[in-house]
């Protein structure tokens, strides 16, 4: 099955989304079992989800234009969120951000080519 324009768009941001989700959760649960004084953990994982969150929305937006190897660099910080037992959703991201180099790397050098 071939992903094509807005098809491939919706699936990379909900599975986005979706580890982006998982990782503020995991965030709040530390959070409210151990403070802020999990030895550093906590707030290790607040950046991550801060970066997994910024990840998200550049891969979103660069896939709304149609700028592909921007939307496998969001999606490689989309893959720093702390998803715990969730790692699925990682390779699925994973899997996304390849898919995105290959089609950034057949279309290099041509314009961009808009999710819709």
């Amino acid at each position: 099955m071939r992903l094509r324009g807005s098809r491939l768009a919706q699936l990379e941001a909900v599975v986005a989304l979706a580890t982006v989700a998982v990782g503020w959760l995991v965030f709040a649960d530390q959070l409210s079992n151990d403070g802020w004084s999990a030895g550093g953990g906590t707030g290790v994982l607040l950046a991550a989800a801060v970066v997994a969150t910024a990840g998200a929305a550049i891969a979103v937006m660069a896939r709304r234009v149609g700028r592909h190897a921007w939307t496998a660099i969001g999606l490689a910080l989309v893959v720093l969120s702390p998803t715990v037992f969730a790692y699925v959703l990682n390779l699925g991201v994973i899997v996304l951000a390849v898919y995105e180099v290959l089609i950034a790397v057949r279309h290099r050098g041509s314009e961009p080519t808009p999710a819709h």
